[in-house]
């Protein structure tokens, strides 16, 4: 069994996530984390000083039964504790699953507190776009069936 974890977390590193910008064509699965974007291009970037790992990700993905794949995006503000919060899901797929999937993934993230121009991010509006690869079935053809 202990074999198997370790797999699927390389597994994982290797397939799960993607990030796009609004209006950019999908791209292919890469090892990158997801990280939230500002939505303001003349604002500084932001550094993320606190982030989901690969293994935090996996276990919202099986609790969101998303397992299977998604893809979605959402739009947060960054509140006083310089967290993404009241997020609106701009869309997803599956429908009523993914987008809560990444706004539980987006709690995860913590920005410093001064972007790259030395101003305060708390107010700054961001967005995060995921795709999710089936983690399900890339598992089973690699283990086989249980």
């Amino acid at each position: 069994m202990q074999r198997k974890l370790t797999g699927l977390a390389v597994l994982l590193a290797v397939t799960l996530p993607t990030l796009a910008l609004a209006g950019d064509p999908p791209r292919e699965f890469n090892s990158r984390l997801p990280k939230p974007m500002p939505l303001d291009p003349e604002s500084g970037r932001l550094k993320w000083t606190d982030r989901p790992d690969l293994m935090i990700l996996s276990r919202l993905a099986a609790d969101h039964a998303v397992e299977t794949g998604g893809d979605g995006e959402i739009h947060c503000v960054l509140g006083k504790n310089r967290r993404p919060a009241d997020c609106v899901i701009i869309r997803e797929t599956p429908e009523g699953r993914f987008g809560a999937y990444l706004i539980a993934m987006a709690k995860r993230y913590q920005a410093a507190s001064v972007d790259s121009k030395g101003v305060s991010p708390v107010g700054r509006k961001v967005t995060l776009a995921f795709r999710l690869a089936n983690t399900k079935e890339t598992a089973r053809l690699k283990y086989g069936e249980d």
